[in-house]
């Protein structure tokens, strides 16, 4: 198939020029039958990467599997509403409308096949199924699987789901239709192991950089404070306006709790956790989407598959299960390519929560305990290394960072020393320019990025700031460029060792962030963009 023909669908059907980074790579190896992997962090383009090899592989039907319902009725709806036939078969759904979609592929020979059929890896494992895919791959019909949030399917994951598994069924029963697995966060374990789950051969792997460069990292320990948590919460949501933003908290309480409290800061703000009724949860979705609601409060129940590239800031109330937890969640900042803002919050005793949380679930299996204590322990170094963030965390995921960080609480006392000879502060209203000069905490971080953003924006540089360079592509062939690192896992968590770091914090109560003014930033801004 020639580049042509998929440039030409691509503008016909979803209206881009161009692909972003190697989005035609992976396409054009799905349309050549090959099985591949694709690790791309959210809002990297994975979607149109199988949505489009559906349309280009006409009178065939290409499978979706993806664990979220929202999701697929999500993309479901998208997709009807470009003209593309997209269906979806779900345990909630209705028995007629089940059966008029089973009806529809079961009698291929009299009707034009959908290109697309999102379901759930529960419906693969049915019976009635499995005996409508033989059916289908003995006539040639079958076009691609698609593995939605692949990391789901390993034991090593940090969202691993046991139903997942089933889904080696898939080569199994259609040995030569090319799986096409997709995922934002997987290490190189993980992906090991998908790829054998799947029983997928030869499988070519292209992975985008785990580098968000667009994401200002901050990590906050609660005795660094000059005031409570709450109150510095509520301070540094309210620089950033109407802008739009996430807070995750681990228990439903909590996130009840922050709402009310922003609420009554003045914040428009909305809750979302598994404990709300689907209706409830819906339009709080739908309100944050239209931009009614600026904040959502939520768990870990809130975020997979949700499409919304302006989220300005996410914060963490409290530490999340795991640092790959903690990459994903995070990542739902900045998805436009524009300046976003990271900022966790943690006390030493989140991490003997969190260690007391996986002591009780001694049931599960060895692999999983394993997998939850390494977790936690990069974690706890994540957070109290006085080491680059993004360099820690893209060493988790066996990549390694050698460009200057430009953006996180750590590295960031170096731009103090910036030449201020930049237009956008040479062309400062002196107005703002006389506001810019006293030293400015923490939670005045935020706003400074609104304000720098905003005047790069009038000047007309304000750009995504996605690079290339931080973008390569593996072949078939991988052996070490992504070793698993676990350097950051060799020291386990003590009581002393927490003793010891907490006695060296308050001796720093204030942080070389919290010294940094306003001007030094917009000159990092006007460097940077």
């Amino acid at each position: 198939m020639t580049f042509t023909r998929i440039e030409n669908n691509l503008k016909k059907y979803f209206g881009y020029e161009n692909f972003r980074p190697l989005q035609q790579e992976v396409i054009t190896s799905v349309l050549e039958g090959k099985d591949v992997f694709f690790l791309a962090p959210t809002g990297g383009g994975k979607s149109l990467c199988f949505q489009l090899p559906a349309l280009l592989l006409e009178g065939k039907v290409s499978f979706v599997i993806s664990p979220l319902v929202a999701l697929i009725e999500d993309q479901v709806n998208k997709l009807t509403a470009l003209n593309i036939r997209a269906y979806s078969i779900l345990s909630c759904q209705g028995k007629k409308h089940k059966e008029r979609i089973f009806s529809l592929l079961e009698q291929s020979h009299k009707e034009r096949l959908p290109s697309l059929i999102y379901l759930t890896p529960e419906c693969v494992s049915t019976n009635r199924f499995q005996k409508l895919l033989k059916s289908l791959y003995r006539n040639k019909e079958i076009g691609l699987f698609a593995v939605d949030e692949a990391h789901c399917i390993s034991c090593w994951g940090h969202d691993f789901r046991p139903k997942y598994r089933r889904l080696e069924i898939l080569k199994q029963l259609c040995c030569d239709i090319p799986i096409l697995a997709l995922t934002a966060t997987a290490t190189k374990m993980v992906v090991d192991d998908i790829i054998t789950c799947l029983g997928m051969k030869q499988c070519i792997q292209f992975r985008q950089s785990f580098n968000r460069p667009n994401i200002f990292y901050q990590v906050i320990h609660e005795s660094q404070l000059s005031m409570n948590v709450m109150d510095d919460l509520k301070c540094f949501v309210s620089s950033f306006g109407n802008s739009s933003g996430i807070i995750y908290a681990r228990q439903r309480e909590v996130t009840e709790y922050l709402c009310q409290k922003l609420i009554a800061s003045g914040i428009k703000a909305g809750v979302y956790h598994a404990g709300k009724k689907a209706c409830e949860k819906q339009k709080t979705l739908k309100d944050w989407l239209s931009n009614d609601l600026s904040v959502i409060c939520c768990t870990v129940a809130f975020g997979m598959g949700i499409d919304k590239p302006d989220v300005r800031f996410v914060i963490h109330f409290n530490l999340p299960k795991s640092l790959e937890n903690f990459y994903q969640e995070s990542g739902r900042a900045g998805r436009d390519g524009f300046p976003s803002c990271s900022r966790l919050y943690y006390s030493s005793s989140d991490f003997f929560s969190l260690q007391e949380m996986s002591r009780g679930k001694e049931y599960m299996p060895s692999t999983y305990l394993d997998k939850c204590s390494r977790g936690i322990e990069a974690l706890y170094e994540f957070c109290n290394q006085p080491i680059c963030r993004r360099k820690q965390l893209v060493k988790y995921f066996g990549e390694t960072f050698s460009g200057i960080c430009d953006s996180c609480d750590i590295c960031f006392s170096k731009f103090c020393t910036m030449s201020p000879n930049s237009s956008v502060m040479n062309n400062l209203p002196k107005e703002t320019e006389a506001s810019l000069g006293d030293p400015v905490s923490d939670n005045r971080l935020a706003s400074t990025f609104c304000t720098a953003f905003q005047l790069l924006a009038e000047e007309g540089r304000a750009k995504p700031k996605y690079r290339e360079d931080n973008i390569r592509a593996i072949g078939i062939v991988d052996h070490g460029n992504h070793h698993e690192t676990n350097t950051c896992h060799k020291r386990k968590i003590s009581d002393d060792s927490m003793v010891r770091d907490e006695k060296q914090r308050r001796q720093t109560k204030m942080s070389k962030t919290q010294n940094i003014n306003q001007k030094t930033l917009l000159r990092w801004f006007s460097e940077t963009m």
